[in-house]
């Protein structure tokens, strides 16, 4: 389906951007990245979030956390200064990164959008 190979190729789009924002901005505080994290992934879930997208957002904040670990994984000269342990109980302790979520419910046979 063409509207499937549309969105994927969007996905990758996007997450290439991720990747270079991550990139450029690897030797920031880690506090002042995880706040501008959060920011564009509220701006994305608030953008993509209808009701027929939660898969593709979903899948866009795995990418996006994982290609944030590896950037700052990078930051050390150690061979695992960022392991997913230490990763993961950061995400869960100092620095909690908002679930995927849907903020526009779509009614299929209308085609409205109703605000959640």
């Amino acid at each position: 389906c063409d509207q499937e190979k549309d969105q994927l190729e969007e996905n990758e789009d996007r997450s290439e951007k991720m990747h270079e924002w991550c990139k450029r901005n690897r030797h920031k505080p880690m506090a002042w990245q995880h706040k501008k994290l959060c920011e564009k992934l509220q701006g994305h879930y608030g953008y993509y979030g209808i009701t027929t997208n939660s898969e593709s957002i979903g899948i866009f904040r795995h990418q996006s956390l994982r290609i944030w670990r590896y950037w700052l994984n990078r930051r050390s000269r150690k061979r695992d200064g960022m392991s997913w342990k230490r990763f993961r109980a950061i995400l869960k302790g100092a620095y909690p990164v908002p679930n995927a979520h849907v903020v526009h419910k779509v009614n299929r046979n209308h085609q409205q959008c109703l605000d959640v």
